[in-house]
């Protein structure tokens, strides 16, 4: 469900611009008399809709008498309605003879009037009000105590010292003053009244009785008028005048004990509504004997005591599960007062916390009050909603004009519209926390909660449990806690930890800092430049797009790296490494590692212990470090060093370049025109097809090639090693040999070099090239 607004005059006609779903509402402004607004619907043929139209603002802002029609895309009028809503808002019912494109024509009556307006269309046979189009509801009959719409003013207000009341049906009936309890009740409902709006009560003689006051509050006792109490909306101010007066019925309402959240203190919270501006909802009233049900009566979908403390109608028609009475001013009557009468921004307006541990007091402490109902208007300061006492499964929501399901009761503690509170803790069962568009701090509570940062910088915890978190829009700091976690960045540069517990962390979009924690974590990048630590355990980090920085930690960890150009660090543990697409550099860390470059030009470092390299495709370097390591070139023209230990290195395609270091390794050059530098140690090496470079230098030990082809591979010698001779049949002379068909090459110090596959010394004369 949306709001749609109008930016710029809605057009006459079918070619509107605007349109709005089922379910929808609309605001927008009759701005001249004649003016018509058209907005196009989509309905389904057979299916009854509820259309609604109402004046949103106060005092002659909104739009005094609607008149709502509906016309087929044929342009033939279908349904209209003047009054049938609350007042002079208009409402009906159609049921869609044709699938296809309606259209919604809002108006004045008679074509006179101009204003704002709000109107909807909702599936079933009751209309729905959003918030302004129920604000407008209440203030329809357009009474205040203040003649300029959002102006704040003072009214004085008192317990009455004598009168002549008349029950509700008119009939004379004893007075009585307030009793103790009874006036103590009013003074708080006073104190919710001033505490959401700019209209400022005060008290005409506290703690005594008075007649001079603008509203009284008096007490009669009948048992035949069908009322609990009545009062009087405002009017004049002259000594004697009704208008503002509140009337309770003793024999309705205890004069001894009128707790928050009972029907004696709801009594007041509802009459003092109408002492103040304040109407019904609908067009209903007590009556003696009369019937009310929200069937018969209900004005609209949220005539309910969720939604107002002004409505006849139990929260349980609103999908609300209370079983008790507000103890507070509710989102409707908030938005009306404020409206009215203006903000009050000084009220709540320090650090509060609402719930327990809470900074308020009454209503508002959880571990007094543990069946809370009730809407949360917060003048400023940073907020908290602490629910960690409860310990069922909970709904909460920081987002204003929504509801949450607090201590086991549904849809009943509500942010007011306005209001901003940015924190909110959630109890020991499986919690729901939803957090708004300012910077939350969102904690979960034990067990297995799932939270939602919304827009802002948030930090959110899920604290213990197996926690789903989802960081929204932001920068946010996210924490899984203990248990295994689901936590996904949403967009923003966001830092992830998913602490304790096998954990999904996923980045998501944005520059992103992760952080794997304890225990088998499998985490994903997304898009962005992140950087990513599997810290302990065996972990699956995933880089994704972009330049990616990874380190795997302890554990023998699973990376890919993912497209971009990345740096991966595997670091303690037998690690398994991807390049993936880019130009990568590759790091195994200690213990024996496997790792491959796959596409772009990569550099791969196995580091300590036995490991295993492979280049992949395009220009690759691999270093073997320490440890007995194997290097596959495979693609591309691919350089590879084997370093300390005993190493195999295979070129692959490509001409590649094979460096065995120390160790006694073996270097295959395998395609390609390769070049093979043994190292120290005693290596074996093989140039594989093509012609092939054999470099050695002082040092290299007692090597063997196994495939020198005398067509064209090359040997090359340093003068070093050749004493300084450069000529090749001298150096043939000076250190070869080819005794039994064995040719090898021997130049003291340990250092020689046997041709297994050769039986002539001869054959070498023209392959020799000295360097120095």
């Amino acid at each position: 469900m949306s709001t749609v607004t109008e930016t710029s005059d809605a057009a006459a006609r079918a070619s509107t611009d605007y349109s709005i779903a089922v379910g929808d509402h609309f605001h927008g402004t009759i701005g001249a008399r004649g003016d018509e607004d058209w907005v196009a619907v989509t309905l389904e043929a057979g299916r009854t809709y509820s259309f609604a139209m109402g004046g949103i603002g106060a005092l002659g802002d909104g739009l005094n008498d609607s008149l709502l029609a509906l016309y087929d895309s044929s342009g033939t009028r279908v349904a209209r309605d003047d009054d049938s809503g609350p007042g002079s808002d208009s409402a009906f019912t159609y049921t869609a003879g044709a699938s296809g494109t309606y259209y919604i024509v809002a108006g004045a009556y008679g074509g006179s009037g101009t204003g704002a307006y709000g109107l909807s269309v909702s599936a079933g046979t009751t209309p729905s009000y959003d918030t302004a189009m129920a604000a407008g509801a209440l203030l329809r009959d357009d009474l205040a105590w203040t003649s300029t719409a959002g102006q704040g003013v003072t009214v004085t207000w008192g317990i009455r010292a004598s009168g002549q009341p008349q029950d509700a049906a008119g009939n004379a009936a004893g007075f009585a003053t307030l009793s103790t309890a009874q006036a103590a009740a009013a003074a708080e409902a006073i104190a919710l009244y001033s505490g959401v709006s700019g209209l400022d009560l005060s008290q005409v003689s506290p703690g005594g009785t008075t007649n001079n006051a603008t509203i009284l509050f008096g007490a009669y006792s009948s048992e035949y008028d069908g009322a609990g109490a009545y009062a009087y909306f405002p009017g004049p101010t002259a000594s004697g005048s009704p208008a503002g007066d509140v009337w309770i019925n003793n024999a309705s309402v205890s004069a001894d004990s009128l707790p928050v959240g009972s029907f004696d203190h709801f009594v007041l919270l509802h009459e003092l509504g109408h002492a103040v501006g304040l109407s019904h909802p609908g067009d209903y009233n007590a009556t003696a004997g009369g019937v009310i049900t929200y069937g018969d009566q209900a004005a609209y979908l949220e005539d309910s005591y969720q939604y107002s403390v002004m409505s006849y109608f139990d929260e349980s028609n609103t999908t609300s599960s209370i079983g008790g009475y507000p103890d507070t001013l509710l989102l409707h009557d908030i938005q009306a007062l404020q409206q009215l009468y203006g903000v009050n921004y000084g009220y709540h307006a320090g650090d509060s916390v609402y719930g327990f541990n809470s900074t308020l007091g009454g209503a508002y402490d959880f571990s007094q009050n543990s069946a809370p109902f009730l809407s949360i208007w917060d003048g400023g300061g940073r907020d908290r909603l602490d629910l960690s006492g409860f310990g069922g499964n909970q709904f909460i929501t920081l987002v204003e004009g929504e509801f949450s399901d607090i201590g086991g009761y549904r849809g009943n503690v509500s942010i007011a519209y306005g209001a901003e509170i940015e924190e909110a803790v959630g109890g020991s069962g499986d919690d729901t926390l939803q957090g708004n568009a300012l910077d939350n701090t969102l904690l979960g509570g034990g067990h297995d909660d799932l939270i939602r940062g919304g827009d802002g910088n948030d930090t959110i915890d899920g604290e213990g449990g197996a926690d789903s978190i989802d960081g929204d829009a932001g920068h946010d700091l996210l924490t899984g806690g203990r248990g295994y976690d689901l936590i996904r960045g949403g967009t923003g540069a966001d830092t992830i930890d998913g602490s304790g517990g096998d954990d999904t962390l996923y980045g998501d979009s944005s520059t992103d800092l992760i952080y794997g924690g304890l225990d088998n974590d499998l985490i994903a990048g997304g898009t962005g430049s992140d950087t990513i630590y599997g810290d302990a355990g065996d972990d699956s980090l995933y880089g994704n797009t972009a330049f990616d920085t990874i380190y795997g930690g302890d554990g023998d960890d699973f990376i890919s790296s993912g497209d971009g150009a990345d740096f991966v660090d595997g670091g303690a543990g037998s690690d398994m490494i991807y390049g993936r697409t880019g130009v990568d550099l590759l790091r195994g860390g200690d213990d024996n590692d496997s790792m491959w470059g796959s596409e772009g030009d990569d550099v791969m470092y196995g580091d300590a212990g036995n490991d295993y390299l492979s280049g992949g495709s395009a220009l690759d370097q691999l270093h073997g470090g320490d440890g007995n390591d194997t290097l596959y070139g495979n693609f591309g023209e691919d350089q590879l060093w084997g370093d300390a230990g005993n190493d195999e290195l295979y070129g692959g395609s490509g001409y590649d370049t094979l460096r065995g270091g120390d160790g006694n390794d073996t270097l295959l050059g395998m395609e390609g025109k390769d070049w093979l530098f043994g190292g120290a140690g005693n290596d074996l090496l093989r140039g594989g097809t093509n012609y092939d470079s054999f470099v050695f230098d002082v040092g290299h030990d007692n090597d063997e090639i196994s495939d020198f082809d005398e067509r064209g591979d090359a040997l090359r010698l340093s003068t070093a090693l050749t004493g300084g001779l450069t000529d090749a049949d001298a150096i043939l002379s000076a250190y070869g040999s080819d005794a039994a068909g064995v040719v090898l090459l021997d130049f003291g110090g340990g250092d020689s070099i046997l041709f297994s596959n050769l039986t002539e010394l001869s054959v070498l004369s023209d392959n020799i090239f000295t360097f120095a």
